[in-house]
């Protein structure tokens, strides 16, 4: 195991025997401190490397600080000033505008879109070829076991629960970052020596075992939190001595460091740190030194008395920078592997973690106070427990179905949830944070993992727990459903505008519109509109009524040769046209509705699908107008030796007022889902 070109060498911990005879293979491993959103940064500088050095990359691990931003809706919930608020390239790949050449696997640090991280707290694809281990996890490449803990440690936020939701505030958006002892407690369960264990955070008193003197040269403000234990994380530490792993990867800091520690010895005294947070502000680029890797101590000299003892585990440190000019943001590592066969790196759940994530489920809470943890040998009984559960019900799903073979794949696929960039306008606009999505992956993942949930059949855990996803909660209307919906309905109200306003510009003003065509045996004709009427004279001459609210009717008829309509009739008529104004009304009304469902804010839509519903009022009384007046006037001329049929304009005002109808039903079916996502807070912390 060696770091390979970009730095010194390192000479790799003994390697374990593998059982059953599996050989071990070389595999090049990249390794990324902080990312920011710079992916394709980092994958140009992998195949500049591979093609410098003539090798191939199998994967990249990225320490933190990934920032998943899929719109500019997520950036409003990164907890960042302003000024660092960028879209980053992930939408890319997100989106599918570009492909991950490599499998990536991910934690989160301080900088992220908490809410797309926490949909997929169990860890899941945030885009394809790329997954995140979720707030804590641990999967196998091709064998290889890496565990991973996301966010940074914060003293009061420590023994808290998951109490966080979306909207976040200005104090939740930064709270739902920081590392849980929940997360620790199941991490501290795993078997010792993994391969990688990755964090965001330092372990407290790493800077112990390396060069201390150069770090200080590159980073002098780092001296006092050094000496106070603010510098690194206080469960990390532990959690560093429980797992002794082969490699340890963190970032944070800004700043290259390379230790060694020996596992066996005398442990290093903690250190009381300040309850206080550290904060690390973005630094400007500059150019870092590269400090040498930490020289091991020399050995010992054995007593005759005392038997020679073994050699001391070594768990190799490396935290790198950010990306940037002149900075050590990415090295690739050499790491030695069980062969799985050939092909890609193949991504497996670790049987252990499935097990340990079922038993701790029923600790999981979404309130501040968090339920007190089982002792370790209570603990660890009952992932013993939940593991032979597991087995048990993935060999009745399917038979050959293994426990220790089962591919992330398989389980977990990538789908989208919340749309790319240019959507924002339409879900609440740029700087609002957006609504909930409940992730299939999750839900995909609970059966694995989620023996007991509260509201559905079957024993029920003593300790209140959440419901999981895909049980006895039901998800709310997919988002994109919703954006579809808000779509149609503009739509809608729009065609609806544009027919009335048609109608409306009937005859006198356009005689090839009207409500009613009526003609006698000698080619005359009539055609009524809105604001009068036209006379054709069957030779090629018109003549048509200056534009008015309300004519006469019983007057044009007697022209064509048909007995007039009673005197009760025709001045019945003659009031009933001064309502065909409402034409002019409603096509108004439905033009502000589509003015407000332009606003692109949740409060536009809700009086729109109002105002739209008022517009499809007032055009269905203007159509019941319609037929009671020219109903009246088809039938006396048609009873009377002439010929009348009702014409475009009437049937323009039927499709306006029946599409009305459905745009105020769409409309305010959008509203009501987009409020359901907004205000549901489902499985595993507030919104899950």
């Amino acid at each position: 195991m060696k770091i390979l070109p970009a730095s010194p060498a390192i000479t790799p911990p003994p390697l374990p025997a593998q059982p059953g005879g599996r050989s071990r293979t070389q595999m090049r491993v990249a390794i990324q401190g902080c990312c920011h959103g710079e992916l394709n940064t980092i994958y140009e500088r992998i195949n500049h490397l591979e093609t410098t050095n003539g090798y191939k990359v199998d994967m990249l691990l990225i320490c933190g600080d990934f920032q998943a931003i899929r719109n500019h809706q997520d950036l409003q919930c990164m907890a960042v000033p302003d000024k660092y608020k960028a879209l980053g390239e992930f939408h890319q790949y997100y989106t599918g505008e570009r492909q991950a050449p490599i499998l990536t696997l991910v934690i989160g640090g301080n900088h992220e879109a908490s809410n797309y991280m926490w949909e997929l707290y169990h860890g899941g694809w945030l885009a394809p070829n790329m997954y995140y281990l979720g707030e804590a996890g641990c999967v196998r490449v091709n064998g290889l076991r890496i565990a991973g803990a996301s966010g940074i440690f914060n003293r009061g936020s420590f023994k808290q629960g998951h109490y966080e939701t979306v909207p976040y505030d200005r104090s939740s958006i930064r709270s739902v970052y920081h590392t849980r002892e929940y997360a620790i407690r199941k991490l501290s369960l795993l078997s010792p020596h993994p391969d990688v264990v990755l964090s965001h955070d330092w372990p407290q008193s790493i800077t112990d075992h390396g060069d201390l003197q150069r770090l200080l040269r590159d980073k002098s403000f780092f001296a006092e939190d050094i000496k106070t234990g603010r510098l690194g994380s206080p469960p990390l530490r532990h959690l560093l001595g429980t797992l002794q792993p082969r490699w340890w990867f963190s970032a944070h800091l800004h700043t290259r460091f390379e230790a060694a520690v020996h596992h066996g010895g005398k442990p290093a005294q903690p250190v009381e740190r300040d309850p206080n947070e550290i904060v690390i502000e973005d630094d400007e680029d500059d150019e870092e030194a590269n400090p040498p890797p930490a020289a091991d101590p020399p050995p010992g000299e054995p007593s005759e008395a005392q038997p020679i003892p073994p050699p001391p585990r070594v768990t190799r440190f490396l935290a790198l920078d950010k990306c940037g000019a002149k900075r050590k943001f990415l090295e690739v590592v050499e790491i030695e592997d069980t062969v799985q066969g050939p092909g890609p790196p193949r991504l497996t759940f670790d049987p252990e973690w499935l097990a340990i994530s079922r038993a701790f489920h029923p600790l999981l809470s979404l309130d501040r106070q968090q339920p007190g943890f089982p002792s370790e040998e209570l603990a660890r009984k009952q992932v013993e427990e939940a593991r032979a559960a597991i087995v048990a019900e993935l060999a009745a799903r399917e038979p050959g179905l293994s426990i220790d073979d089962l591919e992330v794949g398989s389980v977990q696929e990538f789908a989208m949830t919340a749309p790319g960039p240019g959507m924002e306008e339409q879900m609440g606009g740029r700087r609002s944070q957006p609504a909930w999505y409940t992730n299939a992956q999750t839900v995909k993942f609970s059966p694995l993992c989620i023996k007991y949930a509260r509201g559905t059949s079957g024993t029920q855990s003593k300790t209140p727990t959440p419901t999981p996803v895909g049980s006895a909660f039901v998800s709310p209307t997919h988002p994109l459903l919703t954006m579809f919906s808000l779509h149609i309905g503009t739509f809608l109200i729009f065609s609806a505008m544009a027919l009335l306003i048609v109608a409306s510009i009937s005859a006198p003003t356009f005689s090839q519109i009207d409500f009613l065509s009526a003609s006698s045996n000698n080619g005359a004709s009539i055609r009524f509109g809105t604001f009068g009427f036209c006379v054709l004279d069957g030779r090629g001459g018109k003549s048509c009524t200056a534009a008015q609210i309300g004519y006469r009717i019983a007057n044009e008829i007697s022209a064509l040769g048909i007995s007039p309509l009673s005197g009760g009739q025709a001045s019945t008529l003659h009031g009933a046209t001064q309502a065909l104004i409402l034409h002019p009304i409603a096509a108004g009304i439905a033009g502000i509705a589509f003015l407000l469902a332009l606003c692109s804010h949740r409060l536009g839509y809700i009086v729109a699908a109002f105002v739209a519903f008022i517009a499809f009022i007032v055009s269905l009384a203007a159509m019941i107008v319609d037929w009671v007046i020219f109903g009246i006037v088809r039938h006396h001329v048609n009873s009377n030796g002439g010929q009348a049929s009702f014409e475009n304009a009437i049937w323009m005002v039927l499709a306006a007022t029946i599409v009305l109808l459905l745009a105020s039903i769409t409309t305010c079916f959008a509203c009501v889902t987009a409020r359901r996502r907004s205000s549901t807070r489902t499985t595993y912390g507030g919104n899950y």
